[in-house]
């Protein structure tokens, strides 16, 4: 099995996690606070479902911690690093303006920073 898979089977495991935990929310919504039945039924469910809901919360977080000590896998650490790497490649392509002439909406500015807009007869202080 890759890493890749590792990973996206970690991810598939927090996105459910998630999920469940907000399903009581959703339910909770379709209780009718007038209808004693309704609200018995629904206290009943979710207590129930909270119960198997820390089992399995319980469970799948030991699963994942075994797998990522086993494989010395961190997706956390993994894409803290790669947006890191991201962000300086980004920042390397920018190119500088020159800033001793003036600049029209024509030019390219890909991978350009201006710096503040000049119109006809005035000069924004403003910073972009």
């Amino acid at each position: 099995m890759t890493k890749d898979k590792i990973k996206d089977i970690l991810d598939m495991i927090d996105t459910l996690q998630e999920q469940l935990l907000s399903f009581p929310d959703d339910m909770l919504l379709s209780i009718d606070p007038r209808d004693n039945d309704s609200l018995d039924q629904g206290l009943k469910f979710i207590k129930s479902y909270n119960e198997t809901l820390n089992l399995f919360t319980s469970s799948s977080t030991k699963l994942a911690d075994q797998v990522k000590a086993y494989l010395g896998i961190n997706p956390e650490e993994d894409e803290l690093v790669q947006e890191t790497h991201n962000r300086q490649k980004r920042d390397r392509i920018i190119k500088e303006l020159d800033k001793t002439r003036p600049h029209s909406l024509e030019e390219d500015f890909t991978y350009k920073r201006p710096l503040r807009c000049v119109r006809p007869g005035m000069l924004s202080t403003t910073m972009l």
